[in-house]
């Protein structure tokens, strides 16, 4: 199936598609194409009884695509709940021989006080279709199972046949869990237990590496990445097959304590969908994609899939966009499931991507489509019409309502080496405009790896970060976490002032590879600062202090050469 046309392509590249199922906690899962070009998404949804917990309720369902995720029909019920237990639906897949394999975890309770696996329940069971899914077998256990297993994210068929199940399972030592893998040789019928034990060490609740996800890389070895709470993917290779794995490692992927999912589309291009945030240990305010046409060994997009909606109300809340279920639909979209909320109010929403979209290398934005892409916190936000007969801009205002951050931030393609450039017009000082590598929290101005400053005089302070690893201390049903934050503590001023009121242009030109950015006012001779060792930038911010007020008219970014990693 090819593109009809256009009105088939997701406008503007990316279609956010809501599954609204009336209830107030629904689930997102795993997809798989039927050889007749149906999308099948298998979901938790929510049971008529009440019990505590979570995921103490609820029923295994089925949705159905016959256009490519436009639109769905179902849900068709899998299992039901019971007080006991449920079936959890984890990953779907279409096996080289056409039949459906689908694994799901029997979840029967987890100990919140001893943290024991032997007194919490979660094991796999397979079920199969050879109907593309309008019939199925009983549900089997996997005797090789833990006792108690991360619910599978990502199963995949290796060239050789091999399926391969990573996961993680839940250790004796105070809620900390470790990585290994299943592996079958006959499509699921019998499996065996891989010998590798992965860990990554932590102490307490949800520490240690958790939900992996895998892909083949053409060479024919495995990569896997894996959650942890050390504010990136850690990674692992194995060059049997998945028989066995080398050591970990941390990835250069920055991530919070959340999943990441790899998908090999059908030209053998690796994608990859993260939570791109790090300032807390559960921060998924929005998750990128990234894809490589050379294995893996470079990647370019970092673009945002999905992000929590303007204004954020606080940046505490753990409401997110998060777990990712990618699936390369007949037509060539890509769709990505799930799950936009938090674990009381939960909601499942496919995102339908053109790959041109991903592809994209530079950015104009003019505000000609409001402020849809923006995250804003606090008074930030307002899209207003321009004196200078452009087609606007987005004004920050701190001087009429209550103290406290107001800022924006904004994804854009990864730029390793290229040229940004920022018309604004700074009414009232102070104000910021900030270059990062992941999520900037808006509002927040400390941390950038690369910061511009205004001050009240008009002198601009340019200023980069410095690479700090930066601790949280465990909470209640939180883990000890750490990240590297980029505190920016010392500055450089530029020789010239810009005037208050009166527009300008600032442009930065960054090499990550030589590790520095130059910052000009107009045309005007550069300011060098050192940038610490990371992939590119992908995020810009802007903000103002107590009573400061900035309008930014116009911001584009423009790569100079080839993506490199």
């Amino acid at each position: 199936m090819e593109w009809g046309d256009e009105m088939s392509k997701p406008q503007n590249g990316r279609e956010i598609i809501s599954l609204d199922t009336g209830c107030r906690f629904t689930v997102g899962g795993s997809m798989a194409v039927t050889r007749d070009g149906r999308v099948l998404m298998v979901t938790t949804g929510p049971e008529t009884f009440g019990q505590k917990e979570n995921f103490g309720i609820g029923r295994a369902e089925m949705w159905e695509s016959r256009d490519c995720g436009r639109s769905w029909d179902g849900p068709r019920l899998m299992h039901r709940g019971s007080p006991k237990g449920l079936m959890l639906p984890g990953s779907l897949l279409r096996l080289a021989s056409g039949k459906l394999l689908l694994v799901l975890t029997f979840y029967g309770g987890y100990d919140f006080v001893t943290h024991d696996p032997e007194k919490s329940l979660l094991e796999f069971y397979t079920q199969f279709s050879d109907d593309d899914g309008r019939t199925w077998t009983p549900a089997a256990r996997i005797p090789e199972t833990w006792r108690y297993a991360n619910v599978p994210l990502g199963i995949l068929q290796l060239r050789s046949g091999r399926v391969l199940i990573p996961s993680g399972y839940l250790t004796p030592r105070n809620g900390r869990s470790v990585v290994s893998a299943l592996y079958s040789d006959d499509e699921g019928r019998t499996w065996r237990r891989s010998p590798s034990v992965l860990d990554t060490g932590g102490e307490g609740f949800e520490s240690g590496p958790c939900e992996p996800t895998a892909v083949e890389l053409p060479d024919g070895r495995l990569w896997m990445l894996m959650r942890t709470q050390t504010g990136v993917q850690w990674e692992a290779f194995s060059e049997d097959g998945g028989v066995t794995w080398g050591a970990p490692r941390p990835s250069r992927f920055t991530s919070s304590s959340a999943p990441a999912h790899f998908l090999r589309l059908r030209d053998g291009r690796i994608v990859v969908l993260w939570c791109n945030c790090v300032a807390s240990p559960y921060a998924r305010h929005s998750f990128s994609i990234a894809a490589s046409d050379d294995g893996g060994q470079s990647f370019y997009g970092f673009r945002e899939v999905a992000r929590v909606g303007p204004p954020v109300p606080s940046l505490e809340l753990r409401w997110g966009a998060a777990y990712p279920f990618p699936c390369e639909a007949p037509d060539g979209t890509l769709l990505v499931a799930f799950n936009n909320g938090d674990w009381k109010h939960m909601h499942v929403k496919v995102a339908r991507l053109d790959p041109d979209w991903v592809r994209q290398e530079s950015l104009v934005e003019d505000f000609r489509d409001g402020l849809g892409e923006w995250c804003g916190l606090g008074a930030a936000g307002e899209s207003l019409p321009s004196a200078e007969g452009d087609a606007g801009g987005v004004e920050l205002h701190m001087d009429w309502v209550a103290p406290g951050p107001s800022g924006m931030t904004r994804n854009f393609p990864l730029l390793s080496d290229g040229v940004i450039t920022c018309d604004l017009t700074v009414h009232k000082a102070p104000a910021y405009l900030l270059w990062h590598n992941s999520f900037l929290s808006p509002g927040v101005f400390e941390d950038s790896c690369l910061r511009v400053r205004v001050d009240a005089s008009g002198a601009v302070h340019v200023g980069s970060g410095t690479p700090t690893r930066r601790a949280i201390a465990q909470a209640k049903w939180s883990p000890e976490y750490a990240y590297t934050a980029y505190p920016v503590t010392d500055e450089i001023e530029c020789a010239q002032k810009i005037q208050l009121s009166r527009r300008f242009t600032l442009t930065a030109r960054v090499k990550t590879g030589a590790r520095t950015a130059w910052v000009s006012i107009d045309g005007r001779p550069e300011v060098a600062r050192p940038l610490s060792d990371v992939l590119g930038f992908c995020y810009f911010g802007i903000a103002v202090g107590d009573g400061g007020a900035v309008r930014l008219h116009r911001l584009q970014t423009r790569p100079c050469h080839a993506r490199e990693m």
